[in-house]
């Protein structure tokens, strides 16, 4: 898949590697999900998954759902998968990734 294709992308990142979650287009103009796992720049395991816009509807109300209504605890898992905040050369006080 070239990087043209990718529609919406979102890379959490933790420890020395992370998961990519996406949405992209095959080579029909159809929508695919898109989840890759890396570890020191290498990818590990990846797969795509051929869907429709109702079911990529569906998956971000699960996701809002989830955040607002999760009932989850206010204390956040020390090492939680965040994303990844790219590196902006030049910038002043920005740790480098």
């Amino acid at each position: 898949m070239d990087e043209k294709d990718v529609v919406k992308e979102l890379y959490l990142h933790i420890g020395n590697g992370g998961v990519s979650f996406g949405v992209a287009r095959d080579k029909h103009n159809r929508p695919m999900v898109t989840v890759r796992a890396s570890h020191f720049g290498q990818i590990t395991n990846g797969m795509e998954l051929l869907t429709n816009v109702p079911t990529l509807i569906e998956l971000g109300e699960m996701f809002l759902a989830a955040a607002k209504d999760g009932g989850f605890g206010e204390k956040e898992y020390v090492y939680a998968a965040k994303p990844l905040e790219p590196v902006v050369e030049g910038a002043v006080g920005q740790e480098e990734n």
